[in-house]
């Protein structure tokens, strides 16, 4: 470390001169070390005077770890961010600490680069830091809305409408061994939808947060009126937050109809694990049981799933986000029929992946494709073969963001359902455009 030897010197001259003014500390009739002196203005709040005497022995002590961290406390105190992040992107050279990520992180917020700050933060927790800075970097994750967890209650209202190319999700053609209405059949038709929802984070302690969320839809077709859908979820769950991990546990139900009668209610519980492997990669896996109710007794389940997803994201605002995720589940009838059973009873596997794109500042871009293998147990009762199905589908959302309230949304949606048999067997088309407002 450079020591401060030069006695007749313009930099020790200034340093005793504060020190006469009592704004830095005595020690034996010499003025202070110039790390001291810094120490001692940024620590009574003189900013301004802390900037000036750091811009004063920057020749003769850049380079130096302590000074460089000292000089970008009192850049980023008097607003000179870029002096700030020049300064500890050279003391991180040879000080990798959680104190110099730490103030990278305060640096890159004040220059309002959220996705490096949040690096930054994630770092300050990897390298062992103090109770104390742990607390404020978790703290300021929190503030950033890392994981969905903002404190306080947002919600939003939408407005939407569309096309649907197979409103009744029928065959293409009539089933040879089931006698159904010609109506039944794929007919296509316009619908009109309204949505509203909202969370609330309440935050416990530092590391536990509750939380409670939902989600209304009203869809109402033109001419099929009869395929009118009210869709309603609720769920309840407290999340826990310790370095890079979190764990959470979500209690869900959710209740649909069909043209004004009750279609199913599905309650359950789920626990979730994640770990932030790094600040771009983010893991996790689930496991959840949920009891299933149809209108109809015999398709009446206990369903469990299990499975495992990450979630990338680009160094930058503007980078790209890939997520991609894989899950396996059983259905098994409640009713002990074997019709119940051989119709319902099956196991499943899907995978589903997507990226988001920013293509411009204020439009979002969602592409994803989802895909579902289901294998019943048993021998389908009417048509007397073990029904198969391929589940797929592809997603394009768009958000145009007018201002942080009011948004424009659109997208499109393809499904396709190959069965090997032929009344489930589907194809479908949806395309929508609507308005969005968001609150808190």
């Amino acid at each position: 470390m450079k020591r401060f030897y030069h006695s007749v010197s313009g930099s020790r001259r200034l340093l005793l001169g504060l020190s006469l003014m009592g704004l830095l500390p005595w020690q034996s009739g010499q003025a202070a070390d110039p790390l001291d002196a810094l120490r001692s203005l940024l620590a009574h709040g003189n900013t301004t005077q802390a900037w000036f005497v750091a811009r004063q022995f920057r020749g003769e002590w850049e380079g130096d770890p302590q000074f460089d961290q000292l000089y970008a406390q009192a850049a980023l105190a008097s607003g000179q961010t870029g002096e700030a992040l020049f300064a500890l992107e050279r003391a991180q050279q040879s000080d990798d600490s959680a104190e110099v990520h730490w103030l990278l992180a305060q640096t890159y917020l004040a220059m309002e680069q959220q996705d490096p700050a949040k690096k930054e933060l994630y770092l300050v927790l990897s390298r062992h830091p103090s109770p104390g800075l742990a607390a404020e970097a978790r703290k300021r994750l929190r503030e950033l809305g890392i994981g969905g967890r903002q404190e306080g209650l947002r919600g939003y209202v939408e407005a939407f409408i569309g096309h649907d190319s197979n409103a009744t999700q029928g065959p293409y053609q009539q089933p040879s061994l089931a006698v159904i209405n010609a109506s039944d059949l794929e007919e296509s038709d316009g619908y009109f939808g309204l949505a509203a929802g909202g969370r609330y984070d309440h935050p416990l302690s530092d590391s536990q947060t509750l939380f409670a969320d939902g989600r209304a839809e009203n869809l109402s077709y033109f001419d099929r009126t009869d395929q009118d859908t009210f869709k309603l979820n609720l769920n309840l769950g407290s999340r826990w937050d310790y370095e890079r991990q979190h764990w959470k546990v979500t209690l869900q139900s959710g209740h649909e109809r069909l043209d004004g009668d009750n279609a199913l209610t599905r309650v359950g519980v789920t626990g979730e694990w994640g770990y932030q492997s790094t600040a771009q990669l983010r893991l996790g896996t689930f496991v959840g049981v949920h009891d299933l109710n149809y209108e109809l007794d015999d398709r009446d389940s206990v369903q469990w799933l299990g499975g495992v997803n990450l979630v990338f994201s680009g160094p930058t605002e503007q980078s790209a986000t890939w997520f991609a995720g894989t899950y396996y589940g059983r259905d098994e009838a409640d009713n002990d029929s074997e019709e119940a059973h051989n119709n319902t009873d099956r196991r499943f596997i899907g995978a589903q992946a997507g990226v988001v794109v920013p293509l411009l500042e204020q439009l979002d871009t969602v592409v994803s494709v989802h895909y579902l293998n289901s294998r019943y147990d048993g021998t389908n009762s009417i048509y007397n073969e073990r029904r198969e199905d391929d589940y797929s589908a592809f997603n394009i959302d768009l958000r145009w963001h007018f201002n942080k309230a009011w948004s424009w949304t659109g997208g499109y949606r393809l499904i396709r359902n190959d069965s090997n048999i032929e009344y489930y067997d589907y194809t479908r088309h949806l395309i929508q455009t609507g308005v969005r407002y968001d609150f808190r």
